[in-house]
């Protein structure tokens, strides 16, 4: 079915607003023959009026894809063999890169959890410190000067 706009909606409602106005002053006696004029009438005017939607063309939407695809990429100052404070305030050495903590395209299709696979470790490094071994977030570690 089709979608009109609501100033069309508008339209539609008072041209059959009138058309129902000037039946009645016609003739008031056949009510079921009508409704079934209404009904067609109604869809005369509705296919009366013209709609106007903007569309894209193939270019269009292919510039607008490029446009979406350029992103900026966020790299922070932390690489592989550093001394970080972490969170806590304890100082670590950062052992896996966020490089090399990105998931395989074969690991991710036959894991049976997308999300899972993201939350463990996607985009974080893996630090080791006296006080554990375990993943950050990049953007929560400083590195030691």
């Amino acid at each position: 079915m089709a979608k009109f706009s609501r100033q069309q909606l508008k339209e539609v409602r008072a041209k059959l607003k009138d058309h129902r106005e000037k039946e009645n002053e016609c003739s008031d006696s056949d009510s079921t023959g009508s409704i079934d004029e209404e009904k067609t009438t109604l869809k005369q005017i509705k296919n009366q009026i013209s709609r106007e939607v903007p569309k894209f063309t193939h270019e269009h939407k292919r510039q607008i894809r490029n446009r979406n695809q350029e992103r900026v990429k966020v790299t922070w100052n932390i690489k592989l063999g550093d001394l970080v404070y972490l969170p806590d305030n304890t100082v670590g050495l950062v052992v896996k890169d966020v490089e090399e903590s990105t998931v395989s395209m074969n690991k991710f299709n036959n894991a049976k959890s997308k999300n899972s696979i993201l939350r463990t470790n996607y985009g974080k490094v893996y630090v080791v410190s006296s006080k554990g071994n375990s993943w950050y977030q990049p953007s929560s570690l400083k590195p030691v000067d």
